[in-house]
């Protein structure tokens, strides 16, 4: 019996850093990007164990918002961004023994993401609303080296 090799399907080779990214860029379906320089503080909080999830506070014009770096995005921040910060106050602490660096450090961050809308209710049960930043690309200066560092990355829709 021979096997007719022609005939045989085969599968299409996959491409697995299109299929990591794939459920990430679907946060961005449908909604508008913009690009805006912002000052992250030193306020990290992780919502996931694996650091998938990444959220920290930036101010404008005395408001408070929330950028959050999701999925593989967090991964990269993670990685990146949140490391060179940490290094960063580290050395700065070590050399002068000042704590108050880890309250008033502020880093400038150029953010492309899109804007969430986020509805919960306050201590007294009235309904608050603010916006979220879904970063989906950044860059920034490292503090330590001075190199331009770029990271994430634009989704593909």
């Amino acid at each position: 019996m021979s096997v007719n090799f022609a005939a045989i399907k085969t599968r299409p080779a996959r491409d697995l850093e299109t299929e990591y990214w794939a459920d990430a860029d679907k946060l961005f379906e449908g909604r508008r990007l913009t690009t805006g320089k912002i000052e992250l503080m030193n306020e990290w909080r992780c919502a996931h164990y694996a650091f998938d999830d990444i959220a920290t506070d930036f101010v404008i014009d005395r408001k408070r918002y929330t950028v959050i770096f999701k999925g593989p995005r967090g991964e990269a921040c993670a990685g990146g961004l949140r490391r060179a910060i940490t290094d960063h106050l580290v050395e700065i602490y070590e050399k002068t023994g000042d704590t108050d660096i880890f309250q008033s450090f502020r880093m400038p961050v150029l953010v492309t993401g899109t804007w969430k809308p986020r509805h919960w209710r306050d201590s007294r049960g009235v309904w608050r609303r603010t916006h979220e930043l879904i970063a989906a690309a950044w860059s920034y200066t490292d503090p330590q080296t001075g190199q331009h560092v770029e990271e994430g990355r634009l989704p593909r829709l």
